[in-house]
């Protein structure tokens, strides 16, 4: 069975370290306090920007409203005016974050400046109910959130706790010796989902054989659900049974090893001398 997302569970050893796919570490770096204080002042500037004109366009449109409706004579019309003048600030206050984390995937403008970004504690794209209960809990972080991430090795506040998010660094850390570059993607798979395929690549050769079958026929099976147009047969009508399924993905998603060097070209196939477990050779 596929699962929203191929992030599956937490190293219980390590408390700042993500992992993925059956403890497949994944190279997501939790973001520290000076980058989220960073996105956050950003983000408050930004926020208390869109505010004033809210509430100059709110005073505007009360002053020219007071003449028309008498509190007296018109108490259900004033209840109603009254009671939009205030939950409309509300909205655009608690509703800044929520909105842009849910349509930015997990980034704000403040977040998309310090390069950080809200994903599920397990690494995976934040659910809208997740996002929802940590945005809740925002005021209340304001005052305890610091302390809260301060001691926590995953720099957890209140709401990232209860929601069960963590916000990581946008671009992973890069392997220094090589680094592996897709030539294409499904459209739904972000930083997380290309964490996992870079880390089985990785890690392959230190996993038994069927251990790295198992998990790259899953990964396959993501890809034959997400974009099974980057699939050719029979892997795009039975994922589950494909003989080589890291071939497949490094076909699907045209991954490339790249050396470093000076012009940062492609190495060829072996150049590097790896051989993952569970790819055969043709």
């Amino acid at each position: 069975m596929v699962t929203d997302s191929p992030v599956q569970a937490l190293d219980p050893g390590r408390d700042d370290e993500i992992r993925g796919l059956d403890n497949i570490a994944l190279d997501l770096q939790p973001a520290g306090i000076g980058s989220r204080i960073l996105a956050g002042l950003l983000d408050y500037l930004l926020l208390f920007l869109i505010l004033s004109v809210v509430i100059g366009a709110l005073v505007l449109l009360g002053v020219a409203l007071a003449p028309v409706v008498d509190p007296g004579r018109d108490p259900v019309i004033f209840t109603v005016l009254l009671a939009f003048f205030i939950i409309i600030p509300f909205l655009v206050n608690w509703g800044y974050f929520i909105f842009l984390e849910i349509t930015g995937n997990g980034q704000t403008p403040g977040k998309k400046q310090a390069k950080i970004r809200v994903v599920g504690r397990l690494g995976g794209t934040a659910s809208t109910r997740s996002i929802v209960i940590r945005n809740l809990l925002r005021d209340v972080d304001l005052i305890i959130g610091v302390p809260l991430m301060a001691t926590d090795g995953r720099c957890r506040r209140l709401g990232d706790r209860l929601a069960g998010t963590l916000v990581v660094h946008e671009e992973a850390k890069r392997d220094a010796m090589a680094e592996r570059r897709m030539g294409r993607m499904p459209a739904s798979w972000g930083a997380s989902e290309v964490a996992v395929v870079e880390a089985l690549f990785e890690r392959a050769g230190e996993l038994e054989r069927e251990h790295v079958q198992r998990l790259g026929r899953r990964l396959v099976a993501l890809l034959q659900r997400d974009a099974p147009e980057l699939l050719e047969e029979p892997a795009r009508s039975r994922p589950e049974v494909d003989p080589n399924p890291l071939r497949t993905l490094r076909q699907a998603l045209q991954l490339e090893v790249v050396q470093p060097g000076v012009d940062g070209s492609p190495a060829e196939e072996g150049a590097t001398g790896e051989n993952p477990a569970g790819e055969d050779r043709a």
